[in-house]
């Protein structure tokens, strides 16, 4: 794939990359002091890969990585924290991983079963009046692991959960057939190879996920050997907001197509941490919690960003409609929020069972998150 056309060229690029790279030391620094809002805070990968420990629940790194690769795959259009909060509590309840994301199901019943055994009974035999009485049971339909996964996304509130259930089926069928239904040898090997056979054998794993899901396995210790250097950054609509709000691709004027925009991020994020020695996984949990935490509450009065670096919150509201198109000069105000969003946004964790999780992963108890409880 050659240059994304909406990055800029020349010495401008020289100096979006240069911004780019200030902004990432910025605010890796200001996590590295526990600051608003970072203090104690991962990616939501953390929560579902932590949390069970401290309620007792032990997962093997095989299963780690195969929930990695599950949570990856369906973290799209969704409030990440909530969603993961939930998964995260019915693997504690369940005691391990739901039967959607482990699925060795045996081989599937019939779909009916006479009371009797299948062959012709003779109405004037002495046994006739035994087998006639016994009523015939059926059998509901053998639930697929397709209608499986379908049925807990809707429960889950996923608005593409058709479509995401159908890339994790054929997905999970591809790990069992060709890895042997492990994921931590399907992502052994060359960072590039790694990248490639994802990105060609596996539905689902986009330029958004792909390189998500590496950056969760790399920074949990269970694939410690790749080089995200080589991939760079997830760009999702809280990346995408911040890069636009920075400034970063002066090149876009008005109304793009969201993903060409989102293709330039990804070049432009991956060439500043490439040239410039960060951490791309660290990178992309921070400019999440950034998002997340501070811009999608719209906190630009209290954000250290705020006219210096960033010029406001970069309006999303055409993200996710007909065409995906996004508008840099729409800069969101506080009392925009319900537009972009559909609703306001409570700072703490939603009410639920899965609170006292959410809690967990917000460092609003005792109970932190470090990356020494991963493996």
């Amino acid at each position: 794939m050659g240059k994304p056309k909406y990055l800029p060229t020349g010495k401008v690029l020289e100096d979006s990359v240069t911004r780019a790279a200030e902004v990432a030391k910025f605010l890796l620094e200001a996590r590295s002091r526990g600051e608003y809002p970072f203090g104690g805070k991962h990616d939501p990968a953390a929560m579902f890969l932590v949390a069970p420990k401290q309620f007792g629940v032990n997962l093997s790194a095989e299963e780690s990585a195969r929930l990695t690769l599950f949570w990856s795959m369906v973290d799209r259009g969704i409030d990440s924290l909530q969603f993961g909060g939930k998964i995260a509590y019915d693997i504690i309840a369940k005691g391990g991983l739901t039967e959607v994301v482990s699925w060795h199901r045996e081989e599937e019943p019939p779909l009916y079963q006479n009371g009797f055994e299948d062959y012709f009974v003779d109405p004037f035999s002495d046994d006739y009046e035994e087998h006639y009485h016994q009523p015939e049971v059926e059998q509901s339909q053998p639930q697929t692991h397709y209608d499986l996964t379908a049925d807990y996304l809707v429960s889950c509130g996923h608005p593409y959960a058709g479509q995401v259930a159908s890339h994790w089926v054929h997905s999970h069928n591809r790990l069992e057939n060709n890895f042997g239904g492990s994921v931590l040898s399907m992502v052994g090997g060359p960072t590039g190879e790694v990248y490639k056979r994802l990105r060609t054998e596996f539905p689902g794993l986009g330029p958004k996920t792909t390189p998500l899901f590496l950056a969760r396995m790399q920074r949990s210790g269970l694939a410690r050997h790749l080089d995200l250097t080589e991939i760079g950054i997830a760009v999702d609509r809280h990346v995408l907001a911040q890069t636009l709000g920075f400034g970063l691709l002066p090149n876009i004027q008005g109304p793009v197509n969201a993903d060409a925009a989102i293709n330039a991020s990804i070049w432009l994020w991956r060439m500043a941490c490439k040239e410039h020695s960060i951490d791309p996984a660290a990178l992309h949990e921070t400019l999440w919690l950034q998002g997340r935490m501070r811009c999608r509450q719209v906190d630009c009065v209290n954000c250290p960003l705020w006219n210096t670096a960033c010029q406001g919150r970069v309006s999303l509201a055409l993200y996710n409609g007909e065409g995906r198109k996004i508008d840099p000069r729409l800069i969101l105000e506080p009392r925009q929020l319900s537009l972009d969003f559909g609703t306001e946004i409570e700072p703490g964790p939603p009410p639920g069972p899965y609170q006292r999780i959410i809690s967990i992963f917000l460092g609003s108890c005792q109970m932190q998150l470090p990356l020494s409880c991963f493996g």
